[in-house]
């Protein structure tokens, strides 16, 4: 697995956000900057805030779109490193 202990449960929901809004099978031989900046987009713009002062507001703070991106990342060196992409 490219997770393991505590974090594996918030590392899995926001993994399966990112498949999620991607919306089609996905293929991480497709997942490339271009398409990161744009998920970030939609974190800062789009992603509705589910707790906290700005409960239901949409648009997540840098350090939440960090959080999302460092799990992204995460996965990504994981993958390459097993040699799937």
């Amino acid at each position: 697995t490219w997770t393991a202990g505590r974090t594996t449960p918030a590392y899995m929901r926001m993994f399966e956000e990112f498949e999620a809004w991607w919306g089609e099978d996905l293929d991480i031989r497709f997942i490339t900057r271009k398409v990161v900046n744009r998920f970030i987009v939609h974190l800062q713009t789009q992603r509705v805030v589910m707790s906290g002062a700005r409960k239901g507001q949409p648009g997540l703070d840098g350090r939440s779109v960090d959080n999302y991106t460092s799990v992204l990342n995460t996965f990504l060196e994981w993958a390459q490193e097993k040699g799937y992409f």
